[in-house]
């Protein structure tokens, strides 16, 4: 779909997309620190409908101007969060915006969405059982 796009193993990590979050690529990134990953996790969790909200209303207005910087910045977020599937549907949205080819970013928002839905549902298990973990200890 991305005519003129990048290639994407150049510029992202290689995901596991079998599950909402990458945990090898995630403590990579923090460096093994789970605490440090989840308190990211949350802040993140916690800004996503305001992010998603504002996305909505510019790709429904086809503003390409405001679109692309709220999509670098998820992809860039997600990517660090190792939420591969919401990466990839970033990525693709951002390039099909860059590329000026509004059929393709439609096409990629349904998919962000997708991936936001299944990131919060999977994040706020994460954080749930971290809790939960948490509160037992002595």
């Amino acid at each position: 779909m991305c005519k003129k796009g990048k290639h994407i193993q150049n510029i992202l990590p290689d995901f596991d997309i079998t599950k909402p979050i990458d945990s090898q690529v995630s403590l990579k990134n923090f460096d093994g620190n789970a605490e440090l990953f989840i308190g990211a996790l949350r802040d993140f969790e916690d800004e996503l409908d305001a992010r998603m909200a504002e996305l909505a209303t510019y790709v429904s207005a086809s503003d390409e101007w405001s679109i692309e910087p709220i999509i670098d910045s998820l992809q860039e977020t997600a990517a660090k969060l190792g939420a591969g599937k919401l990466t990839y549907a970033c990525f693709y949205m951002k390039q099909a915006v860059e590329n000026k080819d509004a059929p393709d970013a439609i096409y990629y928002y349904p998919l962000v969405v997708e991936a936001v839905i299944e990131f919060k549902s999977y994040t706020r298990k994460c954080i749930s059982s971290t809790q939960s973990l948490n509160s037992s200890k002595p």
